[in-house]
């Protein structure tokens, strides 16, 4: 008896001591990141540090308790004495629940469906999906074409499947020189078809000659416009969208623009940087596509283990009824879905992330353009190395991009 005792008193200590390692371990992993500046990014350090507790505290119980059951045929105090009289079991009913298929996007025809250029072309060594629309049942794709040595141009596609694409002007269409207040790289990030027939591209801008968005180089969306996709294309001569305020959740830049135009006008998500580093997912209303009125709070934040804190790019559709937005984690290597019924309140896939670069033959997954066509999603998607080359693939999904 007294051997049982001492058995259950050692492991209770063990698992007190293993809990305070875990309590200690939340504010020690929490400072991976600097120390946060800003109410939400410290809301985000309690809500970890509670949790890493709780699970703590969840171990030494369900620990205890085992403890407490087992011994087989050893005394255990408080027990009564064993008596003869038997109950007939209990029928119970066990309810099992399939869990959700995972949401997958698959590569569909050849792996590369648009290749970058020769050597010296404008869009070699990369070239992306850039802004993809489909409009009048055909697909019109305004990639990018861009390296170190080049600040971006933008090109013309146009294909009936997604699979097949012709090029109809021959050469980018234009490109970063047409933007009189930038002198950095433009990216095509997302087109679209205003009710009076003009063709509208939203584009992300840096004001310095590097690829890669960062503190010294705030990113911005313009606008750019024409009467048929060829072109002539005239640029706006100021952003459309800017970071915000200080202290705002979006005040370091924006970026990222997915425009869809709506029977009242058009509707913007686009990624917002804090002053920590971290991206969100935004919107913004406008009735021209010029002037923007933004939310105040972001709509999407990280929340999910592969997101990794943050979001830097964002695509958006609207299809019967609902808002779907593929949504990439704080690397550009994996995508998630979330949807919602009111453009607002959102909720992400339990089974994200849809694709990651085991969805691609070319290794990494940069760009991405959402589209939904002829009952099917389909997925463009710039794909290669870091210095090599790269193309884009097709990737679809034909069931349905069900919440929860």
């Amino acid at each position: 008896m007294h051997d049982l005792r001492d058995q259950i008193q050692s492991y209770a200590e063990l698992l007190d001591a293993a809990a305070a390692s875990a309590v200690d371990l939340a504010p020690r992993t929490l400072d991976l990141r600097p120390a946060p500046t800003t109410r939400r990014a410290l809301d985000r350090r309690v809500a970890a540090a509670v949790l890493v507790s709780a699970a703590a505290l969840v171990v030494v119980t369900i620990g205890g308790i085992a403890l407490l059951r087992g011994g087989g045929d050893s005394e255990v105090v408080g027990s009564t004495a064993p008596t003869t009289a038997t109950t007939p079991p209990v029928e119970t009913t066990v309810t099992t629940t399939t869990p959700p298929a995972p949401v997958r996007f698959v590569g569909f025809g050849p792996d590369v469906v648009v290749d970058s250029g020769a050597e010296g072309a404008w869009d070699n060594p990369f070239t992306g999906p850039g802004g993809v629309v489909f409009h009048e049942g055909r697909f019109h794709m305004f990639r990018n074409g861009y390296g170190e040595e080049k600040l971006g141009s933008i090109g013309y596609l146009v294909s009936d499947d997604a699979v097949s694409w012709d090029e109809p002007t021959g050469g980018p269409l234009f490109d970063v020189t047409a933007v009189g207040y930038a002198d950095g790289y433009v990216f095509a990030r997302s087109a679209v078809v205003n009710q009076a027939g003009v063709w509208v591209l939203y584009v992300e801008l840096s004001l310095s000659d590097t690829d890669e968005p960062h503190d010294d180089d705030p990113r911005v969306i313009g606008r750019a416009t024409a009467p048929a996709p060829t072109g002539p294309w005239t640029v706006d001569p100021a952003p459309v969208l800017t970071g915000g305020e200080q202290g705002a959740w979006d005040e370091s830049m924006v970026l990222s623009p997915s425009v869809v135009a709506t029977a009242d006008g058009f509707v913007m998500y686009y990624i917002g940087v804090d002053a920590e580093g971290l991206g969100a997912v935004g919107r913004a209303t406008s009735t021209d596509g010029v002037t923007w009125i933004k939310n105040q709070e972001p709509v999407l934040e990280a929340s999910q283990t592969w997101e990794r804190g943050g979001f830097i790019k964002v695509d958006a559709e609207f299809v019967a009824g609902t808002w779907v937005l593929l949504y990439s984690g704080d690397t550009p290597s994996r995508r998630g879905v979330a949807t919602s019924n009111d453009s607002v309140t959102f909720t992400k896939l339990d089974t994200n992330p849809v694709l990651d670069t085991t969805s691609v033959s070319r290794g990494g997954v940069f760009d991405t353009e959402l589209v939904y066509a002829n009952g099917r999603w389909h997925v463009l998607v710039e794909n290669g190395g870091g210095r090599s080359d790269r193309a884009i693939s097709l990737l679809v999904y034909d069931g349905p991009l069900l919440p929860g």
